[in-house]
């Protein structure tokens, strides 16, 4: 008798397989790009779900506040150690050198620095933690490419407004939230607040721009 899957089990595989949209989802995304003249091809459609997978394994990657915090206190630790085994290390090799044992003395340096080759990989380990908090939020990314896609079809970053209501409204609109909430869900940003991220795309939207707004600019 073959045995039950328990429902967490069922999860875990569901869990595993890759994100794609729905037939009803591609639907969605498909009519305001054919409300602005243009079809949406092969390659930009593998574009969005490699973009959607990315920031689903973004969020996952990205530290956490208190992961970050952790990262930053093993730095501290680090960096104290390091000071205060140097100091040390200078010390007792001073007490070999006023007695003349000079070969003691260069064996144990070499000690000290191999011991501290360990702690100086965990430090750097530490900064390169840290420093993925410096990036571009995998939410931000995400939602920039999906405006580039945007623009990469013809699309204008333009939208406009209920004239009765006041809500957002328009192809553009409507073609961010149909590529954006089935891979964002509750997280994915409300109807009044796409306005907002357009308007930072356009004002981000040159490479040089957008990399120095996010400390990405080289030294």
């Amino acid at each position: 008798m073959a045995k039950r899957r328990s429902k967490q089990d069922v999860g875990a595989k569901q869990a595993a397989v890759p994100f794609d949209y729905s037939k009803a989802e591609w639907s969605n995304i498909e009519e305001p790009i054919r409300a602005i003249g243009k079809s949406l091809p092969n390659d930009v459609r593998e574009l969005l779900v490699e973009n959607a997978r990315d920031y689903r394994a973004g969020i996952t990657m990205q530290p956490q506040a208190k992961e970050r915090r952790d990262w930053q206190r093993i730095l501290r630790l680090c960096e104290h150690l390091h000071q205060v085994v140097s100091v040390m290390a200078e010390e007792e090799v001073k007490f070999f050198n006023i007695y003349g044992e000079l070969k003691e003395a260069k064996r144990f340096r070499r000690w000290v620095d191999n011991s501290l080759r360990g702690v100086l990989q965990i430090k750097l380990l530490a900064k390169d933690r840290i420093k993925v908090e410096r990036d571009p939020p995998a939410r931000v990314l995400f939602q920039d490419n999906v405006l580039y896609i945007w623009t990469y079809l013809g699309g204008q970053l333009r939208f406009a407004r209920h004239p009765k209501t006041g809500r957002p409204q328009g192809p553009l609109i409507r073609f961010f939230q149909a590529a954006t909430i089935p891979v964002m869900g509750a997280s994915a940003p409300s109807l009044e607040s796409v306005p907002n991220i357009i308007r930072r795309r356009k004002k981000f939207s040159t490479l040089e721009a957008y990399m120095e707004a996010y400390h990405l600019m080289p030294a």
